[in-house]
């Protein structure tokens, strides 16, 4: 047997009503029931007291009358199919009647048995579709509004006129301010101001943007204190590509940055005690080895090389350390001047063929005579070439030849080291100017190599608005190229003069 279809129908016209009962009666509806009523009161009344699968709605009624009825049954039972029932033929009130709730659209005089049964079915499907898709969107809603309350991050909802609409608990405590007493609040009113750039440019931009260990001032119990807030800014688009707003995103990252800080300065102020009985072992070594303090045999002069040797690469490592420290901390910035490129990269290769590596291979140098110079910190700039052709060196088997070159290319300067050594695996090349990264070959044959040496190259030509590149085969060498802006020649002629 089917179920049971239990209808109202709010006619106050009997003979409409019998009409359509008897149209219903003719439908493919085996299994149904009518209650009827001659008002909306009294509609309301039995929909109260009763349980229906559908109504069907006369839009002309004695105490209501038009799209007020829709109105008013969907207040009190949203749940429940709507058929408006209507004399009048007019597309214009059928797409008003559904958008104000209703599921279809009846024309009195043009109902049949057959459109009236498959009408009630399909609003009866279509109501429970969408009935099932609003359950599904509350609780949608339902977890998004748990994630955003209980997230550990901080999350806050901005709409298009930059005005807070909601906040979770996470950004209340970094702000030290109650959701409620910020929610409807302009947005930058409320966060600190190093943010409201961030924030403003991001939405009206409509692209997501992001900041990592971003320095803010907030005021903790009546006194400001540095913070460091990594922030994403998400915009809300709308279909047509409007701005809505945005998701803003905070963590508060100052205990870490704090860390890595106490790190960074313990590793830098270790290196700068290190460095000095270095520099100092290296000068009496140096000593020794030309005779100044006696004469030697030639046992006692190779242990003593390879001694002096350990101990320059020691001091390499900690030189690089400091620089690295240098760069990122910004503890003692860069000093910026006119540097003759052409004699900084001729001086630094004359420095390597005094290395007693560099003996059995070739070393090249090619250097334009109208090189251009570049902005620098000259310390700085010849700390990268040392590191490139140090590298070349170290990688480069007796016999190999080390090329250096240097050329302008329009308004910059390009110099290339390149040696014949094994070349570079594919894989290493995407991480080879990393931060303590290293090749399984550089680990083996280095031990004691700490793999900063090109991360730090990295950053000093970054420091110059410049850029460094890498470009190898295995088996057929690598080329490292650098990058720098250039000044005219005779400005650097000029202030060197």
């Amino acid at each position: 047997m089917s179920i049971l279809i239990r209808i109202l129908l709010i006619e106050d016209n009997p003979a409409d009503a019998d009409l359509f009962e008897e149209a219903l009666s003719h439908s493919s509806l085996e299994n149904y029931v009518v209650v009827c009523a001659g008002t909306l009161k009294e509609g309301l009344k039995i929909l109260s007291e009763s349980v229906f699968d559908v109504v069907l709605l006369d839009l002309s009624l004695p105490d209501a009358c038009g799209l007020e009825l829709c109105a008013k049954l969907r207040e009190r039972v949203p749940q429940v199919p709507l058929i408006v029932l209507t004399g009048s033929d007019d597309d214009e009130l059928a797409v008003a009647t559904v958008k104000a709730g209703a599921q279809d659209f009846l024309i009195k005089g043009q109902v049949g048995g057959a459109l009236i049964g498959r009408s009630i079915r399909y609003s009866i499907e279509r109501k429970k579709t969408e009935e099932a898709a609003r359950r599904a969107l509350e609780m949608e809603q339902r977890v998004t509004h748990e994630i955003l309350r209980h997230a550990p991050i901080g999350i806050a909802k901005i709409d298009e006129n930059f005005v807070i609409t909601e906040m979770n608990d996470a950004l209340s405590k970094y702000l030290e301010q109650t959701r409620m007493a910020v929610v409807g609040d302009y947005i930058c009113e409320v966060i600190p101001t190093q943010l409201e750039d961030f924030i403003v440019s991001g939405i009206r931009k409509g692209q997501p943007c992001s900041r990592q260990s971003f320095c803010v001032e907030l005021v903790r119990n009546g006194h400001p204190q540095e913070a460091f807030w990594d922030l994403t800014l998400w915009p809300v688009m709308s279909d047509d590509n409007s701005r809505r707003g945005a998701v803003l995103l905070v963590c508060d990252v100052t205990a870490h940055v704090l860390q890595v800080k106490q790190r960074e300065e313990f590793v830098a102020t270790l290196a700068h005690d290190l460095k000095v009985p270095l520099v100092g072992a290296d000068r009496a070594l140096s000593l020794i080895l030309t005779g100044s303090l006696g004469e030697l045999v030639e046992q006692h002069k190779h242990i003593l090389s390879m001694l002096k040797d350990s101990n320059q690469e020691v001091l390499k490592m900690v030189q690089n350390l400091l620089e690295i420290y240098r760069c990122e901390s910004e503890a003692q910035p860069f000093h910026f001047e006119p540097v003759d490129i052409r004699a900084l990269v001729k001086a630094t290769v004359d420095q390597l063929k005094q290395d007693n590596r560099s003996q059995k291979l070739l070393i090249k140098c090619q250097v334009d005579d109208g090189l251009h110079g570049i902005n620098g910190d000259y310390a700085a700039i010849a700390r990268l070439m040392m590191n490139l052709l140090d590298n070349a060196v170290k990688f480069s088997g007796a016999g190999c030849v080390v090329e250096v070159s240097a050329r302008n290319i329009a308004d910059q300067v390009l110099i290339k080291v390149q040696d014949s050594g094994k070349g570079i695996a594919p894989d290493d090349l995407r991480r080879l100017f990393e931060r303590y990264w290293q090749s399984d070959q550089e680990v083996t044959k280095y031990p004691a190599s700490l793999g900063v040496g090109l991360y730090l190259c990295r950053k000093i030509a970054e420091a110059h608005n410049g850029r460094i590149s890498c470009s190898s085969r295995e088996g057929d060498g690598t080329i490292v190229s650098v990058i720098f802006p250039s000044l005219s020649r005779s400005t650097v002629l000029s202030e060197l003069a």
